[in-house]
């Protein structure tokens, strides 16, 4: 009888511990997740902010020449603590140093939305992951644009101006088409106030 007690209480300790084991895991994989969540919404809602702040005099530039407007523009758009040192990588697009940096970047981007997306996996988060992808790409966007810029410049001499400013228009519009894209993108952001839902979701589960 007293052997079975001991079997029993053996028993019940190593299931005992298998559950605090369990619980622990499930515990510390909820609190990486959470911090996961936190880090991934205060870059999202660093880049909404930027745009908040530049989106008026961005959308205010489209009448304006086109060789300073690539250059500002990307300035407004990389103006905080996480893109400030890409910031200057378009003033001399291919040659910088920065060229490197500026594609590692871009790649942030979109690993970024992937973690987003997975990380939530609702309607909110699909809809920040486009807001991104849409940051993303105007981001290069610009940079292609400046690179074209560049290259009309050094051949002016050759090509003439009616052809100038022919390309000029086209790239202009696919700008500026991207920077449409981006807008929408906010605009549905803000709208469906997807930023503080995700936020409110990893409160709830944290």
């Amino acid at each position: 009888m007293r052997e079975f007690i001991l079997s029993c209480a053996t028993a019940a300790a190593a299931i005992a511990g298998i559950f605090l084991t369990w619980y622990q895991i499930k515990a510390s994989n909820k609190q990486s997740l959470f911090e996961k969540r936190v880090k991934y919404l205060i870059e999202s809602e660093s880049l909404a902010k930027l745009y908040k702040e530049n989106r008026e005099d961005i959308l205010g530039d489209r009448e304006q020449s086109p060789l300073p407007t690539a250059n500002v523009i990307f300035g407004y758009l990389t103006n905080n603590s996480h893109l400030y040192d890409i910031g200057t990588a378009i003033l001399n697009p291919l040659d910088s140093p920065l060229h490197q940096k500026f594609l590692t970047r871009l790649e942030d981007f979109k690993e970024l939305s992937l973690k987003i997306e997975l990380s939530f996996s609702d309607d909110n988060s699909k809809m920040l992951n486009d807001f991104i992808i849409r940051y993303q790409e105007v981001l290069h966007e610009l940079y292609k644009y400046q690179i074209f810029l560049n290259k009309m410049e050094n051949s002016k001499e050759t090509i003439g101006t009616e052809e100038m400013r022919r390309f000029t228009s086209k790239y202009n519009k696919r700008l500026w088409n991207e920077i449409d894209k981006l807008d929408l993108a906010y605009n549905r952001l803000i709208d469906n106030d997807c930023i503080s839902k995700l936020e409110n979701k990893t409160k709830l589960h944290s």
